[in-house]
């Protein structure tokens, strides 16, 4: 693979959209979330190991998950330095993640929930679960529960839950406050935010987290996903300074190996990891494959609620030939989504931002 040794590319080139592929590597990673999934939501014939924990010993639905956060807190922090505005900042974030939310809970609710609920569609529709789950989707009110619908795919191999990984984008908007928050205080100023990644980095290694006591506390899956963020926002806070090449990946590996027995081995472990899906970023057979439109946060919206309808319509299937056909649906609605929901929403989220606070500049 042909990967940099210049010692001189730094974060802040890498940002530079002509120097990355970071749409291309979010779109691998959503449809590591459902290859991930297929095992539990999609089991049939042909289905073996896991091969990415085989190869990696990271399962993929840990890589796309821990990616997805370091990834967005890079990009999410390096935005907020930019535009130094709050107004701005949770404007451009309200609209990138909610509206896309909005479609999908209302389209599962009003159209896929009736055609496979085991109620009829009088019952169904007068049950209140069904209109409080477009309501507590869109307010971020699933964290620790899995919403269902009615009676909604209760005989699937994975029953009774319409869009399991939505808990993700209530951590990712916390973590979004969180970064906020320091901007508030400090600016984001190097000496603060480097305290505080400390302080992120000790909570994550607590077997009783005491920043984030309300995530659950013996899954390393939703535990560290703040060390993950914050990972990202430290680089884009030194995005001069940090230089990224083949020999950071050395010295990350020898970190790793030096402190294999220490319990941060695990966390400079995902460090690795991320550090690798920079370089792979910015590979330039890679960069070649530049996408026309960023689909993977629709393909992460829409895969689950995709798996369940298949899982429902053909069971049994061959597990390969069931994970195919739902990467390729979901593809085809997060493309729909892009263009016909993201996109304008982003676009207008930007206007309305700089009409709300005119004096900064992109």
């Amino acid at each position: 693979m042909n990967l940099p040794i210049s010692n001189k590319l730094t974060i802040d080139e890498l940002l530079k959209p002509e120097r990355n592929n970071f749409d291309l590597i979010r779109l691998i990673l959503a449809i590591l979330v459902i290859y991930g999934h297929s095992f539990a939501v999609t089991p049939g014939p042909g289905q073996g190991k896991e091969w990415v924990h085989a190869v990696t010993g990271f399962y993929g639905g840990d890589i796309a998950i821990k990616g997805f956060f370091f990834i967005s807190g890079l990009l999410v922090g390096a935005s907020l330095l930019r535009v130094a505005s709050p107004t701005r900042y949770l404007v451009a974030r309200f609209f990138r993640i909610i509206p896309a939310l909005f479609v999908v809970a209302t389209v599962s609710a009003l159209l896929i929930g009736p055609i496979y609920s085991s109620l009829g569609w009088q019952e169904y529709f007068r049950n209140p679960a069904t209109w409080e789950y477009i309501t507590k989707t869109v307010t971020l009110q699933y964290w620790g529960q899995d919403l269902g619908l009615p009676g909604v795919f209760a005989d699937n191999p994975y029953p009774n839950s319409i869009n399991a990984p939505l808990w993700s984008i209530c951590a990712e908007v916390f973590c979004y406050l969180v970064l906020l928050a320091l901007f508030l205080i400090s600016r984001l100023s190097k000496s603060f935010v480097v305290s505080a990644f400390a302080l992120i980095v000790i909570d994550s290694l607590l077997p009783a987290k005491v920043l984030f006591a309300w995530l659950p506390q013996a899954s390393t899956d939703f535990s560290i996903l703040p060390f993950c963020f914050a990972t990202g926002a430290l680089l884009a806070v030194f995005r001069k300074e940090c230089v990224l090449g083949i020999p950071t990946l050395i010295g990350c590996l020898l970190a790793i190996w030096l402190f294999s027995g220490s319990p941060i081995a695990h966390l400079l472990r995902y460090g690795a990891l991320f550090l690798i899906l920079l370089l792979i970023a910015i590979n330039p057979i890679i960069l070649r494959l530049k996408l026309q439109r960023d689909i993977s946060y629709g393909v992460y919206l829409w895969g689950w609620p995709v798996q369940q309808m298949y899982a429902a319509l053909f069971p049994n299937t061959n597990h390969i030939i069931a994970f195919v056909a739902c990467v390729l649906l979901a593809v085809i609605l997060a493309y729909l989504s892009s263009r016909f929901i993201e996109e304008g929403a982003i676009n207008f989220g930007r206007r309305l931002g700089i009409r709300l606070d005119p004096t900064k500049h992109s």
